[in-house]
């Protein structure tokens, strides 16, 4: 036994010496690369289509409210009644209405008759006076008094008519053509001066309410057209309404409103819309889904195809998913190039080979929309 070892111990060594050095941490020499399909990313933003729901109202409609206070003595219309401007909706009872008009028609008649008696006095002095008949003094009372008269008359008048003008208050105009959308109070009833009596919309033309957020508002300028959808309608169906108003500055802590106008007799009021406003997000990348795995570490990943040929990982967090694309932020950079197929085989640090039909397909519009 003892002379087979000393012979074994030489041959191992030889062996030993001929067998090449190895480490913990080699890449095995025939490591073969993976085969994958990729594409490059777009310099291109996401074009984001948000969407918001709203109900359609009337552009021009009014709160009718009286000017004087009085009792309804009648109505003239009820609940859905068509109106032309001018019409008589209702018919107000102010006990001290016709009688002020009345007092001021007679005080504006007297002084209008005052007026015409010291016209003629003037006139007469006026002739005593260029015949020397009449003295400086007189003629410059008499003037003086008519002057008086005159402002009186003025006066009288101007209280008249707004005593006439108080008196036809009583009856409540259409201010426009349109429809009775609400009555408030019955006949009998006792109302207040500038309290709400009927509402009165005109159907004719159209608008959208919205409330957005504050980045959406701020690319939104009066005048901009945005297309308008009637989900309960024809989904397909899609109008082009016009910015109306923009208002980005409202109280603490809410959000801007825009209304949108739409084109005449193209929607009834009442019926519900999508607004779908169109942003541009600096701060994000659109990718096909199918670029992007599941990872222990890291949540969601996609994989990157460096200069070597070899991917590394890249950690991304996922915002919106529509169709077959997925908006993201990350560290990736346009022009990067990420693996769509053939992911399940890869590891951080693989080699891979790129075996897309057409070299570098691209991601072409990023448009993904967001309801």
């Amino acid at each position: 036994l003892l002379l087979l070892a000393l012979v074994m111990i030489p041959l191992c060594s030889k062996l030993l010496a001929d067998s090449p050095e190895s480490g913990p941490n080699e890449t095995p020499v025939d490591m073969r690369a993976i085969p994958v399909r990729t594409i490059v990313l777009s310099e291109e933003k996401p074009q984001l289509f948000r969407s918001f729901s709203g109900t359609s109202r009337a552009a021009q409609r009014v709160s009718v409210r009286p000017q004087v206070s009085g009792r309804l003595l009648s109505k003239m219309v009820d609940l859905g009644d068509n109106v032309n401007k001018g019409d008589i909706l209702a018919h107000l009872y102010n006990p001290e209405a016709t009688p002020r008009a009345q007092e001021a028609k007679q005080r504006w008649e007297q002084s209008q008759v005052r007026e015409a008696q010291q016209l003629r006095d003037f006139q007469r002095i006026q002739a005593l006076y260029k015949a020397g008949a009449a003295t400086k003094q007189e003629f410059e009372t008499i003037r003086t008094n008519l002057w008086a008269a005159k402002t009186t008359q003025e006066a009288a008048k101007s209280g008249y008519q707004r005593a006439a003008q108080v008196k036809e208050e009583q009856l409540i105009r259409a201010p426009f053509k349109g429809i009775v959308t609400q009555i408030s109070l019955d006949e009998g009833e006792v109302i207040s001066a500038g309290q709400s009596l009927m509402q009165l919309a005109d159907p004719r033309q159209v608008e959208i309410e919205v409330t957005v957020s504050e980045k959406i508002a701020s690319t939104l300028n009066k005048g901009d057209l945005v297309p308008v959808t009637f989900p309960l309608l024809d989904p397909s169906v899609e109008i082009q309404g016009m910015v109306q108003e923009v208002s980005p500055f409202r109280e603490r802590g809410a959000l801007p409103t825009v209304v949108i106008l739409l084109p005449t007799q193209s929607a009834k009021p009442g019926i519900t819309a999508h607004i779908h406003f169109t942003v541009e997000d600096n701060s994000q990348l659109a990718l096909p889904i199918s670029a992007v795995i599941k990872t222990g570490a890291y949540g969601s990943a996609v994989y990157r195809v460096n200069d070597n040929k070899h991917v590394e990982l890249i950690p991304i967090r996922p915002h919106q998913l529509i169709a077959n694309q997925v908006t993201v932020s990350s560290d990736l950079q346009p022009r990067d190039i990420i693996v769509v197929a053939g992911a399940q085989h890869l590891f951080d640090g693989a080699p891979v080979t790129i075996i897309n039909t057409s070299h570098n397909l691209e991601i072409v519009g990023n448009n993904v929309e967001a309801r």
